[in-house]
């Protein structure tokens, strides 16, 4: 079924296939594995919605683990040439049957652990990385690099609010609890839940 994958008329109804055949779990290890190697588009175990498209999602692409994706979020990794006499795709989009290849600039996004990104979000072109954490609210437009657990709203966003003290940020960024075992991980599922309770139970571990 993987190789069949590269028909296009049968995607759809495979990736539904897919999120079956995983069980209904976040894992969806089959999913990921059409995503990387078909799209170039790396989702870190755990995440998921919105970052399993793509139409919406840009090649290139990296998505760290638990993350949490709105269906509808975009994902840019270039942009019409604004340089040029036109702005439009003929003089760059081979498709169109005018050139025979994209001179276009890509810029491939890095996107960190436990990052919310809400409804119709955007991170448009040239944004390298967005940080652990961090929570992108609905109908933003991200333009530049997103520090850790910060909140950025807005067009074009900015930030608005860390979610925790410095201090918090900096004990959660040490411990990386995301790349713990998963066992370990859900046994504390109601830690999570205070950030202080949780690093003094993640402290004694």
């Amino acid at each position: 079924m993987f190789s069949l994958y590269r028909l296009r008329r049968l995607r759809s109804p495979i990736i539904r296939l897919a999120k079956r055949l995983d069980g209904g779990t976040l894992e969806l290890g089959f999913l990921r594995r059409i995503f990387r190697e078909y799209h170039d588009i790396d989702v870190g175990v755990y995440s998921y919605g919105g970052c399993f498209n793509a139409t919406r999602v840009a090649g290139g692409t990296r998505i760290g683990k638990f993350c949490s994706f709105a269906s509808h979020v975009y994902i840019f990794a270039a942009n019409h040439k604004l340089g040029a006499v036109t702005t439009h795709p003929f003089i760059y989009n081979p498709s169109l049957g005018i050139v025979s290849e994209d001179l276009r600039e890509y810029h491939h996004v890095q996107i960190g652990n436990d990052v919310w990104m809400g409804q119709n979000a955007m991170i448009m072109p040239r944004v390298s990385l967005v940080g652990d954490g961090v929570v992108i609210a609905a109908g933003a437009a991200v333009t530049k690099e997103v520090p850790p657990y910060a909140v950025v709203a807005g067009v074009p966003a900015q930030v608005v609010k860390y979610r925790f003290s410095e201090d918090v940020i900096e004990s959660l960024l040490e411990i990386q609890w995301w790349n713990w075992e998963p066992e370990k991980i859900f046994s504390l599922h109601k830690e999570f839940n205070s950030a202080n309770a949780f690093l003094r139970i993640a402290g004694r571990m």
